[in-house]
């Protein structure tokens, strides 16, 4: 018989591995974590109304003329029609645009870079039908 050295190696110890033991824990256990953390948001998703699934509506909403009315009137004061005017004063592109700061000397009106980007006599038309003349302050396209 021969005699076998062994150094920094496991060794199988009545015909298991230790190793081998040890994946298998491993895989058992994230395959339980798997399964937990799939079941707990299950029962998360039948429980929160903020989450909507294929099969069922939680809720609804519905849009009713009152409503359309009320939103019309909040935010129509602060729609203008913008225009672009050539050297001749005519126009030469149009588009719309909304007030959405204002101070005790200005406004801030934001559009669309394309319909202001041509010149800078740009005016702007009020739902009361005043006119004035607007100044680019920056632009992105």
């Amino acid at each position: 018989m021969e005699k076998i050295e062994v150094s920094n190696c496991e060794y199988i110890k009545n015909g298991k591995n230790p190793k081998k033991n040890n994946w298998i824990k491993i895989i058992l256990l994230l395959c339980f974590a798997f399964a937990l953390g799939a079941g707990l948001m299950y029962l998360y998703s039948i429980n929160n109304p903020k989450i909507v699934t294929k099969d069922r509506t939680i809720s609804q909403t519905k849009v009713t003329e009152e409503a359309m009315e009320d939103a019309i009137d909040k935010v129509y004061d602060a729609v203008l029609c913008i225009e672009v005017l050539n050297n001749n004063g005519d126009t030469i592109s149009t588009g719309t645009g909304f007030v959405y700061d204002k101070d005790d000397k200005y406004g801030y009106i934001l559009t669309n870079a394309h319909v202001v980007s041509s010149t800078n006599n740009i005016q702007g038309t009020l739902s009361n039908n005043m006119v004035v003349n607007l100044t680019i302050l920056g632009s992105s396209p």
